[in-house]
Formats: C-alpha cells, sequence, structure tokens
C-alpha cells in the first residue's frame, strides 16, 4: 500500500461477507448479511506492564501470540419478520452451551467474516477479513407496546485474527 486515496471513507459505504454460519445450511447467510445494520470495528490497546528508563517508556510484551486478548467485534442487525436471523445466532449459542453438536471445534466457527469497504463509485477498495469467528453473545431484545420501529440486535464474536486486503489498486 505505497499509494494513498486522498479521498475520505464515508461510514455507510460498506457490506458484510460471511463464509458459512455453524448449523445453518449455506443459502442462510443472507438472513445475516442482508439485515445488517452496523458493525464496530474493534479496538486495540496496551494493557498495563511498562518498563521505564532513561526517560523512555517501553511496552512489554502483552503475549509471546500475536492475537492474545483481541477486543470482540460487535455486529448489529435488523431483525427480520419471522424473528430468523435471531433465532439462527441465539441457536447457535444455545447449542454450544449445552453441548449438543456433532462437530469439531473449527466447525462451530465462522470461516471468515469479511467487511468489504466500498469507494464513491461502490466498488471494493479493501476487505476486513475476521478469521475463525466463534460467537460469545447474542444481546437481548427488547420488544415494547406503542412504539412501532425496526427491531436490532447485537452479536458478539471472538476471532483469531484480521487481514487487511487491498481489492483495487486504483485511486482517484
Amino acid at each position: 500500500m505505497d499509494k494513498f486515496s486522498l479521498n475520505t471513507f464515508h461510514s455507510d459505504r460498506w457490506r458484510l461477507r460471511i463464509s458459512n454460519i455453524p448449523f445453518m445450511d449455506t443459502n442462510a447467510t443472507d438472513l445475516l448479511t442482508k439485515f445488517v445494520a452496523n458493525i464496530d470495528l474493534p479496538d486495540i490497546n496496551l494493557p498495563n506492564g511498562t518498563i521505564r528508563f532513561g526517560g523512555h517508556t517501553e511496552y512489554e510484551p502483552y503475549s509471546m501470540q500475536d492475537n492474545t486478548g483481541l477486543s470482540p467485534l460487535t455486529v448489529t442487525f435488523k431483525m427480520n419478520e419471522y424473528l430468523q436471523n435471531w433465532y439462527a445466532l441465539y441457536r447457535w449459542v444455545a447449542n454450544i452451551r449445552r453441548g449438543k453438536f456433532e462437530l469439531d471445534a473449527k466447525d462451530l466457527k465462522i470461516a471468515e467474516l469479511a467487511v468489504e469497504i466500498l469507494d464513491n463509485q461502490s466498488r471494493p477498495t479493501v476487505e476486513l477479513q475476521f478469521l475463525d469467528l466463534l460467537i460469545t453473545n447474542v444481546a437481548r431484545v427488547p420488544l415494547e407496546y406503542g412504539k412501532s420501529s425496526e427491531v436490532s440486535f447485537a452479536a458478539t464474536f471472538a476471532y483469531e485474527d484480521m487481514i487487511l486486503k487491498v481489492k483495487s489498486s486504483h485511486t482517484e
């Protein structure tokens, strides 16, 4: 990435792609990708554990493993009319909690969740790939009388790694 774009990124120029969803057939990924409302890209920080000497601050390695202690990825979905997307994620967590699966550990994960960043002409420019995701939480969903608004819910995922891939070399 030796070239850079002078264009700014707009927060509504992206789309989600999911490789698979455990306990669901391959066509079911549309239940999530078509109803995604927003994504909170994770933060990263340095934990306490600094060494100070000679007026300089050096950080001790938090872990010898690259991705220990990463912040989770949070995705908010709009609930579809028949509650299918919420229930699919709910069942995924419930099946893991109850041990009701006949799968290897790798089969309990989403292999890849990709956030494609689009330019101002809706062309993919880069892709943030989150790899080996495991769902850790499906948030509660409040239902209320007297309000007529779209219902949404959040799901939280732990992931093994995040990679940024450049999709195009054009700059404007």
